[in-house]
C-alpha cells in the first residue's frame, strides 16, 4: 500500500468538473456551432483574463467552469445572435489544465516538490510522492494554503464510508503534510496454512469451509452475550497464529485447534464471517458498535 496508495493514479481523462475554479495559465476550447461555427483555444493571462478575437478581454479568474461558461456566453450571444434562439450552441472546456507546483513532506516515500495539472487532489499527489510510508498516518493529512490550514483528511472515512469530500483539488504552492501515526496496535506472530491431516492422519478437506463451534477462551467484550461453543461460518485455509497466546480470544477445532478471534486492547479480529453467521453475527456487530460509542 506504501507504494501505491491504493489506486489514487491520476486520471486527466474525465470531463472538466463545474466546479474546477479557472485561474492563470489554463487552455479553455471554446466550440461554437449550429446556425454559427466557430472555434476558438485560448489561454487565460497571468492577470486572469481570456481574449477572444471579436470579442476582446474577458476576466475569468477564479471562476468555476460553470459560471466562467456563463460569463463567456453572455458576451458571445452578442456577437452570434443564434444563442439567445437556439439556434447556435456553445461547448466551453478546459483542454489543458494549468500546471501547479505542490510540497509533499513527511512520511511520503518521495517527499518533495512537484509540478502536475491542476485537476489533481491531495490523493493524486500522495500517489505521485510514492505513496505513504509505513509508519504514516492516515486519519490526518493536513492541507496548507497560504501559510492556513484549511483541510484535514481522514482516509479511513473515504475507506469506510465512501467519504471523499476532504480529496479537494490543489492550487498553486499547496503543502500537503503526511504525519507519522500516534496510536498503532501491532500484533506479532504468523500466518500458517491450516494442516490437511490431524494427529490421526485424518485427512481434511482445504479450504475450511462451514460451521464450526467456537470455544471462547477469555470473557471476550466482542462476544458479550454469546453462549460459548455457539457456531460461526468460516471460509479460510490459513491462520493467524499471534506471538502472545494471551490476545486469542477464540478458537475452533478442524484438523487441529485453530485460532479463531483475538482481542488486545481497542483491536478485535476474527477468522470467520460474522456477516454470514446470522443472529449470532449480528450480535457481533451490535457488541461492536456498542464498544465504539
Amino acid at each position: 500500500m506504501g507504494n501505491t496508495f491504493l489506486s489514487f493514479q491520476s486520471n486527466l481523462n474525465i470531463p472538466t468538473p463545474n466546479d474546477y475554479i479557472i485561474g492563470a495559465g489554463d487552455k479553455l476550447f471554446i466550440d461554437i456551432y449550429g446556425q454559427s461555427e466557430n472555434y476558438y483555444q485560448v489561454e487565460v493571462s497571468p492577470d486572469g483574463y481570456a481574449i477572444l478575437e471579436n470579442v476582446g478581454p474577458v476576466n475569468l479568474n477564479g471562476l468555476t467552469l460553470k459560471d466562467a461558461k456563463t460569463r463567456l456566453i453572455s458576451r458571445l450571444n452578442k456577437i452570434y445572435l443564434g444563442i439567445n434562439q437556439n439556434l447556435t450552441f456553445v461547448n466551453i472546456s478546459v483542454g489543458i489544465p494549468r500546471a501547479l507546483r505542490v510540497n509533499i513532506v513527511g512520511e511520503v516515500n518521495l517527499p518533495g516538490t512537484y509540478n502536475f495539472s491542476a485537476f489533481n487532489t491531495m490523493y493524486n499527489a500522495i500517489y505521485i510522492a510514492g505513496g505513504i510510508t509505513e509508519n504514516a498516518t492516515l486519519r490526518e493529512i493536513k492541507l496548507y494554503r497560504n501559510n492556513k490550514l484549511i483541510n484535514t483528511v481522514d482516509v479511513y472515512k473515504f475507506l469506510t464510508e465512501g467519504d471523499g469530500t476532504s480529496n479537494i483539488r490543489l492550487e498553486n504552492n499547496d503543502l500537503i503534510v503526511v504525519g507519522p501515526y500516534t496510536n498503532r496496535v501491532i500484533i506479532e506472530g504468523e500466518v500458517k496454512k491450516i494442516p490437511s491431516k490431524d494427529n490421526k492422519n485424518k485427512k481434511y478437506k482445504i479450504p475450511h469451509m462451514g460451521w464450526n463451534e467456537i470455544d471462547f477462551s477469555t470473557n471476550s467484550k466482542i462476544f458479550d452475550g454469546i453462549e460459548n461453543d455457539s457456531e460461526f461460518y468460516f471460509v479460510h485455509s490459513y491462520q493467524c497464529v499471534p506471538k502472545d497466546q494471551e490476545i486469542i480470544s477464540g478458537t475452533t477445532n478442524y484438523s487441529n485447534k485453530i485460532v479463531a478471534s483475538i482481542e488486545k486492547n481497542n483491536l478485535f479480529a476474527v477468522q470467520f464471517h460474522p456477516e454470514k453467521s446470522a443472529n449470532l453475527g449480528l450480535n457481533i456487530y451490535k457488541n461492536f458498535i456498542n464498544l465504539i460509542n
